[in-house]
Parts: C-alpha cells; sequence; structure tokens
C-alpha cells in the first residue's frame, strides 16, 4: 500500500464566493435532512441569498453537485499539480485518490446524504456517470497515465467503476485513519493493474 506523497500546499482564501456559500449550505441542510427534502429555497436562505441569487449561479439542485465535486476535482489537482515521475503510476494514483476522500472528509454528512438519495433517482444517477467519469479522467491525467485512445477509455471505465465501489466501503467506514476504504482502494487498483498487464490496458 502506498504512502502519502509530498502534496504542493494551497493558500488560504478568506473570500467565499456566492456560488460556494450556496455549496456549502447544500451540503449543511443534506447532513441533517434527505437531499430530496431541500428545497431551493431552503438552501438560499441557508446561505443567507435571495432565490434569484440561488438561479443566477444554478439552474437546479443537481448542479450544486456537479459544481461540488467540480470544486473537489480542482482541489485535489492543485496539491498533485506535479506528477513525481519516481513513484510507480498506482501508488500516485493511490495518493491522489486517497486525497479526494480527504477533501471530502467535512462534507461527508450531507455527501451520505445525496448518494442515498441518488438510489431512488434514476435522473441523478444518469447524471453523476458522466461527472464521475470526467473526474477520473482527471484523476488519472494528474497521475501521467493517458486517458486517450482505447486503452485511455478502457483505464478511464475501469478507475469509475471501481472508485463508485470504493464509495461504498467509505460510506461504512467510521475510522479516523480510513484504513477499510485505503484497503478498498489498493484492492481495486491492484486488480486494475492485473488487469492492464493481462489486456495491455
Amino acid at each position: 500500500m502506498a504512502s502519502k506523497q509530498q502534496k504542493k500546499p494551497i493558500p488560504a482564501t478568506s473570500q467565499v464566493s456566492s456560488k460556494d456559500l450556496i455549496i456549502n449550505a447544500a451540503l449543511k441542510l443534506a447532513a441533517v435532512q434527505a437531499w430530496e427534502h431541500c428545497s431551493v429555497r431552503d438552501i438560499a436562505q441557508e446561505a443567507g441569498l435571495s432565490i434569484a441569487e440561488f438561479y443566477d449561479h444554478f439552474e437546479e439542485r443537481s448542479d450544486i453537485v456537479t459544481a461540488y465535486i467540480r470544486r473537489i476535482d480542482r482541489a485535489v489537482l492543485a496539491h498533485f499539480s506535479e506528477p513525481d515521475y519516481e513513484a510507480n503510476p498506482r501508488d500516485r494514483l493511490f495518493d491522489i485518490l486517497m486525497e479526494r476522500f480527504d477533501q471530502v472528509g467535512e462534507d461527508r454528512e450531507g455527501l451520505l446524504s445525496i448518494v442515498s438519495s441518488h438510489r431512488t433517482d434514476p435522473k441523478q444517477v444518469l447524471i453523476s456517470l458522466p461527472l464521475l467519469a470526467e473526474s477520473m479522467t482527471k484523476m488519472l491525467e494528474a497521475a501521467n497515465l493517458s486517458t486517450t485512445g482505447l486503452r485511455g477509455a478502457a483505464r478511464v471505465a475501469g478507475l469509475s467503476a471501481g472508485f463508485a465501489w470504493v464509495v461504498r466501503t467509505w460510506a461504512d467506514d467510521e475510522s479516523e485513519d480510513l484504513s477499510k476504504t485505503m484497503a478498498a482502494l489498493d484492492k481495486v487498483l491492484g486488480n486494475l493493474e492485473k488487469a492492464a498487464n493481462t489486456f495491455g490496458v
């Protein structure tokens, strides 16, 4: 199992945009009530904004989830902007994906509420699939693994399915060091590595 690589520090900022206020408010509400019961009005009120200001940034609630995932993408990529060419790709990818779980730690309860709501909402599942593939493409590129051509498409598809499976483990992992999540991720990356060696992916 890989150890954490040196990460690039991100400068702190005290200014929070209206868009981020809405995202933060949505996650806060989702942590205390089912996501499907979080209305646009409730989210805007929690953010200290009007409904008009909400719609300045988002067309609907699902757009908040998309924006949040891309915010996490950005945070992870900022930490791993310079690949460690001395580490093997599997180790780099392990560290990058574990950083994702570290980044969402404070939003855990809200995210679990959102994930739970997706189980009964086919629309959200359809929306989340390309978004997951988009995120995994970025993570592979950050690990200096190509995502182009048929081989790249296979990598993205495999990692997307594997990461979704690891998320299920993370949802039940209440350990402080996320040991179960790390073990699940290590297993997934090991299986993908074997597939790559077998099939040339």
